[in-house]
């Protein structure tokens, strides 16, 4: 069954939206690196989707400039993770993303279910097409 309520639908496109960023990095082998510098390499699916503003922002929840792929243990406890994962953000996508992603996180957004459900079946195809 398709989940309809605004909560699973959330969990959805969370649990899709993880898989596609560690996904987008990875290598055509798999393996993908913890992108705050810190060396570790490892597998997708044992990494974690790691967003620079917090996830509780709709606004920016689901923002591919907002996550990277990033090592557990970083993503938990490094108290510069933050820091090190905007310089890569901001490398990535050009100077001044950060600044941008935490304007547009102050931003109040309630995303209605079936602008939740167009951000799955996009996710989806994003994935299919990796």
């Amino acid at each position: 069954m398709t989940p309809t309520t605004r909560k699973s639908l959330r969990a959805e496109a969370d649990k899709l939206f993880s898989e596609y960023i560690r996904r987008k990095y990875a290598t055509s082998t798999g393996w993908v690196d913890c992108k705050c510098g810190c060396g570790v390499n490892d597998k997708w699916k044992n990494m974690q989707c790691s967003h620079y503003v917090a996830r509780h922002n709709d606004s920016v929840r689901w923002d591919e400039r907002n996550a990277v792929p990033a090592f557990r243990i970083c993503n938990y406890y490094d108290q510069d993770h933050q820091k090190k994962i905007a310089i890569f953000i901001n490398r990535k996508f050009g100077e001044g993303t950060t600044d941008e992603l935490e304007r547009l996180g102050k931003q109040t957004v309630k995303l209605m279910p079936f602008e939740i459900q167009e951000i799955i079946d996009d996710i989806k195809k994003k994935i299919n097409a990796l």
